[in-house]
């Protein structure tokens, strides 16, 4: 869950997706994005057009660097540049603290993902990375860490091995609103250095000592398949239901809204679907949810 991460929207009160609605793009979906200061919401029965809510109740100096659907329910949270995580009220933009911030991982200036893990009893832990290598499990309500957990690396014997990795976007699968929770979960992670779609451990082992290729603790990843193209260091990544994917990123000279196939292929994972309207400023996060 954004989604996720450092994305452009317009300033202005909408944003206009091109062409959406003859691209294939599932009208049962709502897509949020921030600026830091203000959250976006497109309807995904009319794509077209996004209303723009200011962000009230952030901490002086904060901007909001990540947002994500809980599976639980349904309510947006994201989380600050000072630490603090916030619950996003849809409808006016207003924002209700929830538990303590975390201090010690420094987010300002950072793109930051967080994506919930629809497998936890209660569905209340989130993981969220950020550009610098961190890789961390957090309690929704309460704030507290559940994990800081091992860097980002590509397993011994895979196509990428050895290589420097940006994990920029992280999403997990079948988190799905407001039903039982799932037996299993795979955790996808877009690497911006190498512009690759990857599994972060694929279904947790969690009593899995690491190192493990099972377990997302333990940071290391396997190549499912090639972006298709320069992501240029932000992806704004989350997966609606069990496991259709989109992202949001910068490419060719504008920022394009896509569709990700999940499934191994050495052909490109992201297929475009729309030009976000050029009239743009920073955007930190996306996400998606199911109406």
């Amino acid at each position: 869950m954004l989604k996720k991460s450092a994305l452009a929207l317009a300033t202005t009160a909408s944003l206009l997706l091109a062409g959406c609605d003859d691209n294939g793009i599932t009208p049962e979906f709502v897509m949020y994005v921030t600026d830091g200061d203000a959250l976006f919401v497109v309807n995904g029965s009319n794509p077209l057009i996004a209303d723009r809510l200011p962000l009230s109740g952030l901490n002086a100096g904060t901007q909001l660097y990540a947002l994500d659907v809980n599976p639980k329910g349904g309510a947006l949270n994201g989380l600050g540049s000072d630490g603090q995580a916030y619950l996003i009220n849809v409808q006016t933009g207003a924002v209700e603290k929830k538990g303590t911030p975390d201090n010690t991982v420094v987010l300002t200036d950072r793109a930051v993902e967080m994506d919930y893990n629809p497998t936890v009893p209660n569905q209340q832990v989130y993981r969220y990375v950020t550009s610098t290598g961190d890789n961390i499990r957090r309690n929704d309500t309460t704030g507290a860490k559940v994990g800081t957990d091992s860097a980002f690396t590509y397993r011994t014997g895979d196509v990428n091995a050895g290589k420097s990795v940006v994990v920029s976007g992280i999403a997990y699968t079948n988190s799905q609103l407001n039903t039982a929770v799932p037996a299993s979960t795979t955790v996808y992670a877009v690497d911006t250095v190498n512009d690759t779609l990857t599994v972060l451990g694929g279904n947790p082992a969690n009593g899995a000592a690491c190192p493990n290729d099972t377990n997302p603790n333990c940071g290391q990843l396997t190549t499912v398949g090639p972006v298709g193209f320069d992501a240029s260091g932000y992806v704004g990544f989350d997966i609606l239901g069990a496991n259709t994917a989109y992202a949001v990123t910068f490419a060719n000279g504008s920022y394009n809204l896509y569709t990700v196939n999940l499934a191994a292929s050495n052909t490109p994972r992201f297929e475009f679907k729309s030009i976000v309207n050029p009239g743009i400023s920073i955007v930190r996060a996306f996400a998606v949810q199911q109406k």
